[in-house]
């Protein structure tokens, strides 16, 4: 049996909040109200927007101009289906919305940055605390207005960064090295080599390197040690684990490894620096930065 259903959870002059849930195979035909901000949770969807395909599998959201017709469907054999339909208001959010609306290149385009930008991961924040009784819909908008605008800014100076002769190429380049740095961080306690990242991003291993460089300010294994070395620092405030599973935990053969990498960064090994630390009563969870890890 085919379901679909759209939940309305906030509509008012700043915009509306729906979270869409179906079973099965649909095809769906609207037109959005405001911008809009389409995010899949679960599942997969194609979308049709002026004779263009746009494929938003699990995790990715895709951007929609003001007043633009649509059509979303769903692969054969679907199962479950969520996902948040997000409509901001231009004319509520100005200062932010105009100027987004004006750029092309953040729109029809499926990306996939929910676990390394504050927009995509609004995304998930949302689905996570969907089921909350009380929702302060303008709240909620006013945080996407916000975090789209810094959003578009940073797809703004990756394009003023990357250095390719056709604009067109930065329209499949960019996306994929989004791609690219949030499959590191959601992976970064994981081996992740070069050869990986390039078949991943279907680009020739040696031009991925130059242009994740290029757009990021570092290589992609210095972004994975970045990631590695301020979760070491969480774990060994908050936690009472050995620095050996700590180490472990991290991705690292061995202690040795850990230490010696910690000790790169920060200028002294875990355990001075643990020391160091706790000789001062603040809280120092407020020095954290993303991600949080758990065990």
């Amino acid at each position: 049996m085919n379901t679909f259903s759209n939940e309305l959870k906030y509509c008012d002059k700043p915009g509306q909040i729906k979270l869409s849930k179906a079973f099965g195979t649909y095809h769906f035909k609207g037109k959005t109200k405001g911008i809009a901000l389409k995010y899949v949770a679960q599942g997969h969807e194609t979308y049709m927007i002026n004779q263009q395909v746009v494929d938003v599998p699990q995790g990715h959201f895709i951007l929609l101009h003001q007043d633009e017709k649509y059509e979303a469907i769903t692969p054969k054999n679907s199962k479950h289906i969520n996902g948040i339909c997000i409509d901001l208001n231009p004319d509520i959010f100005p200062a932010h919305l105009n100027k987004v609306d004006k750029s092309n290149f953040l729109f029809n385009t499926a990306f996939d940055c929910t676990y390394s930008t504050p927009f995509g991961k609004a995304f998930q924040h949302l689905h996570l605390e969907q089921n909350e009784a009380e929702m302060n819909g303008r709240a909620v908008l006013q945080s996407f207005s916000d975090k789209l605008h810094d959003f578009s800014n940073e797809l703004y100076q990756l394009q003023q960064t990357i250095n390719v002769q056709k604009a067109n190429t930065q329209v499949v380049l960019i996306p994929k090295l989004l791609s690219s740095r949030d499959f590191i961080y959601k992976n970064y306690r994981s081996k992740i080599t070069l050869d990986l990242l390039a078949r991943q991003s279907k680009i020739s291993k040696y031009h991925f390197v130059r242009l994740f460089k290029q757009c990021f300010n570092q290589t992609p294994q210095s972004l994975q040690e970045e990631l590695r070395m301020n979760a070491a620092k969480e774990l060994i405030l908050n936690t009472k684990h050995s620095y050996s599973h700590i180490a472990f935990h991290l991705g690292y053969n061995d202690l040795a490894a850990f230490s010696k990498q910690f000790k790169r960064t920060f200028g002294m090994p875990p355990s001075k620096y643990a020391k160091s630390m706790f000789k001062f009563p603040f809280n120092c969870k407020s020095m954290f930065y993303e991600p949080r890890v758990q065990f």
